[in-house]
């Protein structure tokens, strides 16, 4: 009978990845609070940028370097942790590194998932998540940990990846229901086949915008309050919000098409408009080649829908 030999180990190798892991971990460790912390920095400058650029200024205004190092940075991040543990010549350097990486990314996902909006993390808390996150992914892989242990802990770590979206969806559709509700305005969309609504926008509790697609063609439904100067068919705006620096454009004359409904040609474009008691809706086209006859049909088929029905349709 021949017996079944043992698997060969390497005792001194066992003892000297489990003397580097403490030096690889916490070496690791620094990167990632760093990183994540240099991340973070660039996110809210980005941000103090996106809320005060005038995109009407020109093509660029809302553009600046950081953008693309933002979305490289992970990379980086992970690129430097590697050469950190190789460095301190920690074992499977390279997965460890990633491991920690797409800990510490999905930390920041939960993290950002229960806020609305663009909003970075404090530059301490993104440290403490980067620590946190790549301390427990470099230790996951260079523990000595068998492969049936490594796996599930492994797995575990990717959770915050798959729950984020869900929360995050849950959480923007919340605010824009409570923003919505917020101003006061009625909202309507097409009730036409074909026509979905891709994104709402709602701003300074003063304007609603709505935009509705069907394939290429895409038109924007813009509520604000009555303006006091609305006297159709001499004054019919355009009513848009005025932009710092720049010319208010003139109101332009339109001419009836049936109670409380207008269509202003003189701007360039046609814009069917639409009172609603104390509010005025403008349906105009936007990118894409929507035509007079899709305006026409849009503005014909409005239907009043609630602030969660809205927010349903804008968040999906």
């Amino acid at each position: 009978m021949v017996g079944v030999r043992p698997a060969r180990t390497n005792p001194d190798h066992d003892q000297e990845t489990s003397m580097r892991m403490p030096a690889g971990t916490a070496v690791a460790t620094g990167v990632g609070a760093a990183g994540a912390a240099a991340f973070a920095g660039l996110w809210q400058a980005e941000a103090r940028l996106r809320q005060t650029c005038l995109p009407a200024e020109s093509l660029g205004a809302c553009l600046s370097p950081r953008l693309p190092l933002l979305l490289i940075w992970p990379l980086l991040v992970t690129a430097v942790g590697w050469g950190a543990l190789r460095w301190a010549r920690a074992p499977r350097a390279a997965g460890a590194a990633g491991c920690g990486a797409v800990t510490t990314a999905g930390a920041l996902l939960l993290y950002e998932a229960f806020h609305p909006g663009w909003v970075p993390p404090p530059v301490g808390l993104a440290a403490l998540l980067g620590a946190a996150g790549f301390a427990a992914g470099v230790a996951v892989i260079l523990a000595p940990l068998r492969a049936a242990v490594r796996v599930p802990l492994i797995l575990a770590l990717l959770v915050p990846h798959a729950v984020a979206p869900v929360l995050d969806r849950s959480t923007q559709r919340a605010d824009l229901e409570r923003r919505l509700t917020a101003a006061a305005l009625p909202l309507l969309v097409p009730d036409l086949a074909g026509w979905r609504v891709t994104g709402v926008v709602v701003r300074d509790r003063e304007r609603v915008s709505t935009m509705v697609t069907n394939g290429s063609r895409n038109v924007v439904i813009a509520t604000v309050r009555l303006p006091a100067d609305f006297r159709p068919p001499q004054r019919c705006g355009p009513f848009d919000f005025p932009v710092p620096d720049l010319p208010v454009p003139p109101s332009q004359p339109c001419r009836p098409v049936a109670a409380d409904h207008w269509v202003r040609d003189g701007d360039g474009t046609t814009a069917h408009l639409l009172r609603r008691d104390d509010a005025l809706l403008t349906v105009k086209r936007a990118i894409g080649v929507a035509g007079s006859a899709d305006l026409a049909a849009v503005a014909g088929a409005l239907v009043e829908v609630s602030p969660r029905r809205l927010a349903e349709l804008g968040s999906r």
